[in-house]
């Protein structure tokens, strides 16, 4: 995804461990290794009791009855010695080999003793497989029958990649950092939500009953609710101001929100202004007043719309953008000047203190811009609304299938908020006020007494409702198929993590810890879940559903759709559900074992421990183990979070140890470049990333 590659192939012998008789998997009387569960390879009927190594490589496994071996050629091998003989506890076994040791092709490993073997009723049949064979091998040739010990029986055909890692685009790895800086106000709108939803319910007496809706406690507090969740929605463009400024900002991160709110005054301040310089004012701009120029009603509604009152300023009603705008240019000032040294005599205005200085310099000249661009500009965004209206159910098709598609870049972050708060998301008039993007209409029908669902079902077609059938059914019963697939050895340890992914996705549809552990190992259940998306978002809007907020989960479902009434019609939710859980199941479990894919479970080594057991309460280490499997604090430069995944840049991401990264509770490793790095940790991610600045001595950071 992230380079160019190229195939070639290579041809490499592999050497019979014991000699004996070689036969094909296939005859192996254990379907683990029969169905090739745990990768291509051969098996061997044993006749002597020396282990003989098949290729030249670095012991990476050694656990007695299984010895895992990575050869030069980056083939992993492991050689299973008998079947279900780890219950004999290693007795009949000698190994001279340890983890770590580089051997030799036809280098003694060590020795077995098969009447133990045979005593214990077991088989001594031995397999050697290619646990890599999805990713390297692209044939293999047996040569069945006698074999010596040592001497070559396969002739395995390998896929080379030879993958030139492009330096990350300067945009694109802003457009990154701009991404998961929009997060945080996320996280507050998110539960104001909740509770505006609640509010909403109580607020209905087809539910509560009108004698409840009528008590003056249950008014009050609703209207205490009202008010505190509208002073919330009401400033968002500022509260983007400031998380744009924080995220962006190298360090010196309290700094650079002080000069935010100093850059979003001013830019509305200048822009307010040029406006009244040409006349425009709060009251030549009032829908009277235009009226009495002898605009209609209509028109005058249109052109009021234009502009708003930003924290008693009048200035282009330019929502959260301006915030956006304002909190990059802020950042950009920060990042330039925070450590700028001035002479002596002015010194004390130097460094982090030359920051709000000079962002009263820069905030006019970008509200003079948008002074006139923004005219153009945000008739442009509202005509790209205009277009993805029009297209109907294909244009709620194209985004839910895109937003998904966008997980791995983080890029879906930007696309989210842009359908959230720009006219992208749709333009409504509410009580004679405009309000522009998908979850601001909502949120303002939400709070009415008796809202109107047809700008509520518009509204709500690219929020939550179309996430629902995936997150709660659909990868739920992945993750079913993903342990069902599991080596039986291996279930134990991985039901904790799969049990922990699927509920996160069930209640919040927090999706990432179990979709990273799928899309980059499979492009068709990548492109399968991406499509089931886009037919989610499809169908909840052909059925009229109406299920707003930002999560996806049940939560969102309870709230906003059961507890609010048959008129959500959120039973279409669980109807599409029905579906969405055994297709997904079936299609997973089957592309799984088609194409051996290494989903959890299926891996060559695991931790003895459920990975469930790693909590950031419980593990006073666990930031150090982290650090050291990123190669060392001196290997990092930088380190951030989201919602779920540690942000972070490194000196040498070679340097990375998945498999310890794993052994910590890491549900995927992103490497977008040489230095930029994802970690995939799950909700739990902000208390993990605390650690990990703390171990690594970067937490003032």
């Amino acid at each position: 995804m992230f380079g160019a590659r190229k195939k070639h192939l290579n041809s490499h012998p592999i050497c019979a461990p014991f000699s004996g008789r070689v036969v094909n998997l296939e005859s192996v009387p254990d379907e683990t290794f029969s169905r090739k569960l745990l990768g291509d390879g051969f098996a061997i009927e044993p006749s002597s009791e020396k282990i003989v190594s098949p290729v030249t490589g670095v012991v990476t496994v050694q656990q007695n009855h299984a010895i895992g071996i990575l050869a030069d050629n980056g083939l992993e091998i492991l050689i299973h010695i008998g079947i279900d003989t780890v219950k004999l506890q290693g007795h009949p076994f000698t190994i001279s080999v340890k983890e770590g040791e580089k051997i030799k092709v036809g280098q003694i490993l060590g020795t077995v003793d098969w009447e133990q073997i045979e005593s214990a009723n077991v088989p001594k049949t031995t397999m050697v497989l290619i646990t890599n064979t999805s990713e390297k091998l692209e044939k293999i040739a047996l040569t069945k029958g006698q074999a010596e010990a040592g001497k070559p029986v396969a002739q395995v055909e390998i896929k080379e990649e030879e993958i030139k890692n492009q330096k990350e685009s300067p945009v694109k790895g802003y457009l990154q950092k701009l991404g998961k800086s929009l997060m945080m106000p996320i996280s507050i709108i998110a539960a104001a939500g909740i509770f505006l939803g609640l509010a909403s319910v109580l607020q209905n007496p087809a539910i509560v009953g009108e004698n409840f809706v009528n008590l003056l406690a249950v008014q009050n507090s609703i209207g205490f609710i009202k008010a505190i969740v509208a002073a919330l929605f009401g400033n968002l463009p500022i509260l983007f101001a400031i998380s744009v400024t924080i995220g962006l900002a190298k360090t010196e991160k309290a700094n650079a929100a002080f000069s935010a709110v100093i850059g979003f005054l001013l830019m509305h301040v200048t822009i307010s202004y040029f406006l009244n310089l040409r006349g425009i004012n709060v009251t030549t701009a009032s829908i009277e007043a235009l009226q009495e120029a002898g605009k209609s009603v209509v028109q005058a509604t249109k052109q009021a719309s234009l502009y708003e009152s930003v924290l008693g300023i009048f200035t282009y009603r330019m929502n959260v953008f301006g915030g956006v705008v304002s909190g990059i240019l802020t950042a950009w000032v920060h990042n330039r000047f925070y450590k700028t040294e001035l002479p002596v005599f002015i010194s004390f205005f130097g460094g982090k203190r030359l920051v709000p200085i000079m962002t009263t310099i820069f905030s006019p000249i970008l509200g003079a811009f948008l002074f006139f661009i923004w005219p153009f500009l945000g008739a442009g965004i509202e005509n790209i609304g205009n277009v993805i209206a029009n297209a109907g159910l294909l244009g709620t098709f194209l985004f839910g299938s895109l937003e998904r598609l966008l997980v791995p870049t983080g890029l879906h972050h930007i696309l989210n908020q842009l359908v959230r708060f720009t006219p992208i998301g749709g333009v409504a008039t509410i009580d004679g006020e405009q309000f522009v993007g998908a979850l601001n209409i909502f949120n303002e029908q939400l709070a009415l007494a008796t809202p109107d669902m047809d700008i509520m079902r518009s509204a709500t077609k690219l929020l939550s409702q179309g996430k629902i059938p995936f997150m709660v059914f659909g990868l739920p019963a992945a993750a079913l198929a993903m342990y069902h697939t599991a080596a039986p050895e291996n279930k134990t340890k991985v039901k904790g993590f799969l049990f922990a992914a699927a509920l996160a996705t069930f209640m919040t549809g927090i999706t990432e810890p179990l979709e990273f552990s799928f899309i980059f190992l499979s492009p068709i259940l990548f492109v399968f879940h991406a499509l089931m998306a886009g037919f989610s978002f499809m169908f909840t809007n052909l059925l009229g559903v109406s299920i707003g907020n930002v999560q996806g989960g049940f939560i969102d479902l309870g709230v906003f759709g059961i507890l609010r009434g048959v008129e959500t019609r959120w039973f279409f939710e669980v109807l599409l559900g029905a579906i969405y859980a055994p297709a997904y199941y079936f299609v997973f479990k089957k592309v799984i074992l088609w194409k051996n894919l290494k989903t959890p479970g299926r891996e060559l080594e695991l931790d003895a421990r459920d990975v469930s057991e790693v909590k950031v309460s419980q593990s006073n280490n666990l930031g150090q183990a982290i650090v050291a499997a990123l190669g060392g604090g001196g290997n990092i430069e930088a380190i951030d979070n989201c919602f779920t995944r540690l942000r972070m840049v490194l000196k040498d991401s070679e340097k990375i140890d998945e498999a310890a990264l794993k052994t910590t509770g890491a549900a995927g490793v992103i490497k977008l470049d040489k230095s930029n790095v994802q970690v995939v940790y799950g909700p739990q991610v902000e208390g993990i990333a605390l650690k990990v600045k703390e171990a690594s001595g970067k937490a003032e950071e």
